[in-house]
């Protein structure tokens, strides 16, 4: 089948209600939560990233919640050591790996010795406070859903998966304290959700210099709650989404400006490595 089949008459969208898997061309292997909610915000941005493969620059407080995440994934492993030493293990090994794996794209948004100083205390920080309390069963677990409808499955990772019917955890580092769930972290937990079947503990990690974890339990708002219909309404959702955007793949191709609907986000823009060429801002 040839995108040139159905490109004019939007046969695509057509077929996607009849026959699922008639008319897809997405050249993409899986969606994730991070792509989905990529294309929320702004559909050029998506093709920038997904379509065309453009490697952006990768801001120092991307490597810092990384590595962060990498060395409480280790404390949680390695229950004998401690706080402290989990903060050397983000300092000597975690942080080092993750700045030589971004290689030329790492951009520093802070001192170098300030992120790595901060990063080891809100590593001692949530190993001392929160690691204790968990019960963990499984660390970054590995998901694939398969969604009817969609042609291709949805991949993902979830932190800390507790034992039972304890909630799942993700952890956010943030500038400042949230007490609430943030509206971009929604999409991403209900997607967890369907993987793990029970609800979303965000825990809050702040880069400030006394760091703060916040979880449901200081503040409940941070529990995202689960249900069986909401799960069943998250897969309908996706199934939407990938449609439309093997639509604007089926309709527009790789090379064609998708829409810049982030001109229209609150923050889509100010985060964009693709803003330069960007129709939506020419002639600003």
């Amino acid at each position: 089948m040839r995108i040139e089949d159905f490109t004019s008459s939007g046969a695509g969208i057509v077929a996607a209600a009849s026959a699922p898997e008639d008319g897809w061309v997405l050249p993409l292997e899986h969606l994730s939560a991070s792509s989905l909610n990529l294309f929320l915000r702004c559909a050029r941005s998506f093709q920038q990233q997904y379509i065309l493969k453009h490697e952006q620059p990768v801001g120092s407080d991307l490597v810092l919640g990384s590595a962060v995440h990498g060395a409480i994934a280790w404390n949680a492993l390695n229950k004998d050591y401690t706080p402290d030493e989990a903060a050397g293990y983000f300092a000597e090994f975690e942080l080092p790996s993750q700045v030589e794996d971004t290689g030329d794209r790492l951009r520093w948004d802070d001192d170098q010795e300030l992120v790595r100083t901060r990063g080891a205390l809100m590593v001692r920080t949530y190993c001392e406070q929160i690691l204790p309390r968990l019960e963990v069963a499984e660390i970054e677990r590995r998901f694939e859903l398969d969604i009817p409808g969609v042609p291709i499955p949805v991949l993902g990772f979830v932190d800390i998966t507790q034992t039972g019917t304890r909630p799942s955890i993700d952890i956010k580092t943030s500038k400042d304290r949230e007490s609430r769930i943030l509206p971009h972290w929604l999409l991403q937990g209900k997607i967890y959700q369907v993987a793990e079947r029970k609800p979303i503990d965000w825990h809050v990690l702040t880069k400030q210099v006394t760091p703060q974890a916040v979880t449901s339990l200081e503040a409940p708002m941070l529990l995202q709650a689960y249900s069986d219909a909401q799960a069943e309404r998250t897969r309908q959702l996706i199934e939407k989404l990938a449609w439309e955007i093997n639509h604007l793949y089926a309709t527009l191709g790789p090379d064609e400006d998708w829409p810049w609907n982030g001109i229209v986000h609150t923050w889509a823009c100010g985060r964009c490595a693709w803003k330069g060429d960007c129709p939506g801002w020419e002639g600003t």
